[in-house]
């Protein structure tokens, strides 16, 4: 069940960066943070407490499952639109093993 939902987002996105105008998902000029962990609370949304509990769980459904979710939690997004910040950050963060479709980024 899990691989069909990573599956079923990678195939969204890729459709969505398929239809979406020329240019628009391949060069937004959008250049998140660097990574802090599981979890980049750049909004400083979350307590330390729960930013360490949050990469806790994350790293152990990294370690019995092999699948990668990673969550951002943006600032602003200087803008741009929510699925440029989303592409670039997945793009530069690198998340997931390349060509196993295991890679998940919640932007918040």
């Amino acid at each position: 069940m899990r691989t069909f939902l990573v599956r079923a987002v990678f195939l969204l996105t890729l459709l969505c960066a398929l239809t979406a105008p020329r240019g628009m998902a391949y060069a937004s000029g959008y250049v998140p943070p660097a990574i802090a962990g599981f979890v980049t609370d750049s909004a400083t949304q979350l307590t330390e407490s729960q930013v360490r509990s949050l990469n806790e769980k994350l790293a152990a459904y990294k370690s019995c499952s092999g699948n990668h979710v990673v969550v951002f939690l943006a600032a602003t997004l200087s803008g741009f639109s929510i699925e440029d910040v989303a592409y670039e950050t997945f793009n530069r963060w690198k998340i997931g093993n390349a060509g196993d479709d295991n890679g998940v980024l919640r932007v918040i």
